[in-house]
């Protein structure tokens, strides 16, 4: 019966005839739509600070050049193994490491950071604020829930408005710019 099925007669699965090339074309486009994903996930940061410095945000802001995507990559990819092995050694530093570097593709995008400077970079803006970032990353996932609770249809409200508000504390921290004191009316 597994044999008709396409299994191996010698303790093989079903999987060991599949055709390789299927394997070999998802493979491909799973890279190709990572890659495409952070050149997108680049735009948005560019995009959100704009808009968190109160300027005109246009659709040329949202497509910025291909030639920074790997040094993006590189970083998102040294982020996540830091976050990663602190995640493995106990969840706690996973979430301190999580915090002090979580800017790091602000420094990329807008200041041309390479990957280890951005990471620097964010460590050294973070410092001190850890506590705080913590609490906006409960709010920012309490924004978001909300958000997919309207049948999704508030994540287009909900995504954009945390993405702005992280990009506000990028722009806080780095000392780029100080948040409007909001006057009575």
């Amino acid at each position: 019966m597994l044999e008709a099925a396409g299994a191996c007669s010698f303790g093989g699965t079903i999987w060991d005839r599949r055709p390789r090339g299927i394997v070999i074309t998802a493979t491909v486009l799973g890279i190709v739509g990572y890659i495409v994903s952070m050149w997108i996930r680049m735009g948005i940061i560019q995009g959100s600070v704009k808009a968190a410095r109160d300027e005109d945000v246009t659709m040329g802001d949202f497509f910025l050049r291909w030639e920074n995507v790997a040094r993006f990559i590189l970083g998102t990819l040294l982020y996540g193994l830091i976050v990663g092995v602190g995640m493995i050694l106990l969840v706690v530093p996973g979430i301190i490491w999580g915090l002090r570097y979580c800017l790091y593709g602000h420094y990329m995008v807008t200041q041309g950071a390479g990957p280890i400077e951005a990471l620097q970079m964010s460590a050294a803006a973070t410092d001190g604020h850890k506590g705080e970032l913590f609490g906006l990353c409960l709010a920012s996932l309490g924004v978001v829930i909300l958000g997919a609770l309207c049948l999704g249809a508030g994540l287009a409200w909900a995504i954009p408005t945390v993405d702005i508000t992280w990009s506000a504390v990028f722009l806080e921290l780095s000392g780029q710019q100080t948040l409007p004191v909001l006057e009575p009316a």
